[in-house]
């Protein structure tokens, strides 16, 4: 008994380290009942990683089981912001779209 809680206790840190706290609570959750509430910090990973693979590289991680909001989701928890170019500039290289960015001229150059 003690071995399997010790190895159980391995296992949750070794997921500690790549994963946060809610992903770890919606591992444990039935996938037809999936009720996950994901933290901040999630939703910034997840929109991240969302912008390095693409909706269709996101959906498949999804599908294999990986812990991650819906893209539904992902939308829902954007927050509706008027936006200068350089906030804009910090909200693209937030969610991984640096590429974006570069090609962004500042208000303060176009004079």
């Amino acid at each position: 008994m003690k071995k399997k809680l010790n190895k159980l206790n391995k296992i949750e840190k070794g997921l500690q380290m790549f994963l946060f706290d809610d992903q770890i609570r919606a591992l444990t959750l039935a996938k037809r009942s999936r009720r996950a509430v994901w933290s901040q910090d999630t939703v910034l990973t997840a929109r991240r990683i969302r912008g390095a693979v693409g909706v269709k590289g996101y959906e498949f991680l999804r599908e294999l089981g990986y812990p991650l909001p819906s893209y539904r989701t992902l939308c829902n928890r954007m927050e509706p912001k008027i936006m200068t170019p350089p906030t804009m500039q910090d909200e693209l290289a937030a969610i991984g779209l640096c590429e974006v960015v570069d090609k962004i001229t500042p208000l303060s150059e176009m004079d």
